[in-house]
């Protein structure tokens, strides 16, 4: 019979606590292992994308607008592909998950959806507020 979690500290096999963190820890191997070739697939499709661009960039210099076009979606996707090499490397490191913020383990449905992200919900919604309240003050100067 299991033991309730007040019952084991430091836990122990045969506590409820243990194993229902070692299923999570479970879960959480089962999710990083599926979201890796997501993110390998993604980082090849950004670089395709960029070196394309670029190409095309190098054969119309005529128009400026489609020049500044072009500037922010290969600045934007760089910068996925940043994360992304980032994500990567944290997972090979083994702190793949880990909010760079608080040091927290960041939710697997934030994962899934975000696979790059390195801060969890709760950080990354400090920073915004943050950042709107610096942006508030830029504007009413």
């Amino acid at each position: 019979m299991n033991k309730r979690h007040g019952d084991c500290f430091p836990l122990d096999k045969s506590c409820t606590a243990y194993f229902l963190l070692e299923k999570a820890q479970m879960n959480r191997t089962e999710v990083f292992a599926k979201l890796r070739p997501l993110l390998l697939a993604r980082r090849e499709r950004l670089r395709d994308s960029l070196t394309g661009e670029l190409s095309l960039q190098a054969l119309d210099d005529d128009d400026s607008y489609e020049d500044e076009i072009f500037s922010h979606v290969s600045l934007s996707e760089s910068k996925e592909l940043a994360a992304i090499d980032d994500a990567l490397r944290q997972m090979r490191e083994g702190t793949y998950g880990i909010c760079e913020e608080c040091g927290q383990s960041i939710l697997l449905t934030r994962l899934e959806v975000l696979p790059y992200t390195t801060t969890c919900i709760e950080c990354q919604r400090q920073s915004e507020r943050n950042a709107a309240h610096q942006d508030d003050g830029i504007f009413s100067s």
